[in-house]
């Protein structure tokens, strides 16, 4: 496999915790890497995603290399395994006392090669928050990937991450289609561009607790 041979330079690379560029998928990029749940006892095993986008939409089906590695001062414990096509952590039966594990997750996609770190806390069972109250230009998007139409040069976009993490939460918005202002925060304004911006794409919302947990809600959006 390719990322074989660019192992070492990944591990060279500065590690992408704090994915940049929102609001605007110029480029392909990380926007989120997620353990379900965020922590786990001993002996239990969290599921492994990630949410990769660029100028064309979102980008599934990239093959990915998770290895379990002693980046940010923690031991390098456990293993990841794949179990009917989905990626888990399995940590060790055994945690003396609540601690942590730090994964690399090194992916291929659009011809882009893309790492990241994630952390992962051993031995206290968590949850990650969810996306609660999303809202594109007055309609509210029920499930994952809902479809909306907006019209107009700019829209109004909302949602909150529940529960609420208070000052520690952050809540970061991408699309192909317009320019959030400002692109982070629980309300922004989308100014679109006719002349630039695609006539149909997604949006996503991604919220952080500030505590290792993610969550991730999208929705398709199309110009009228």
């Amino acid at each position: 496999m390719r990322l074989i041979s660019v192992l070492v330079a990944f591990h060279l690379a500065a590690a992408c915790t704090d994915f940049n560029s929102p609001s605007e998928l110029g480029d392909v990029q990380l926007l989120a890497v997620r353990a379900s749940p965020k922590g786990i006892a001993g002996g239990e095993r969290a599921r492994l995603d990630f949410l990769i986008g660029g100028p064309g939409g979102l980008i599934s089906g990239a093959e990915p290399l998770w290895l379990v590695t002693d980046g940010l001062g923690t031991p390098a414990v456990g293993s990841v395994v794949l179990d009917a096509g989905e990626w888990f952590y399995q940590a060790p039966a055994s945690v003396p006392e609540p601690s942590g594990v730090t994964l690399t997750l090194l992916v291929e996609a659009g011809g882009v090669q893309l790492n990241a770190l994630k952390a992962i806390g051993i031995g206290v069972s968590e949850d990650n928050p969810t996306i609660a109250d999303m809202v594109v230009s007055g309609q509210s998007v029920e499930a994952d990937g809902d479809s909306i139409a907006v019209a107009g040069e700019t829209f109004e976009v909302s949602a909150r991450i529940d529960p609420d993490p208070g000052e520690t939460g952050q809540l970061a918005w991408y699309s192909t289609i317009g320019v959030a202002d400002p692109i982070r925060g629980p309300v922004v304004t989308i100014e679109v561009d006719s002349e630039r911006d695609t006539a149909q794409g997604p949006l996503v919302v991604v919220g952080r607790d500030g505590f290792g947990g993610i969550a991730w809600k999208t929705a398709t959006l199309s110009r009228e």
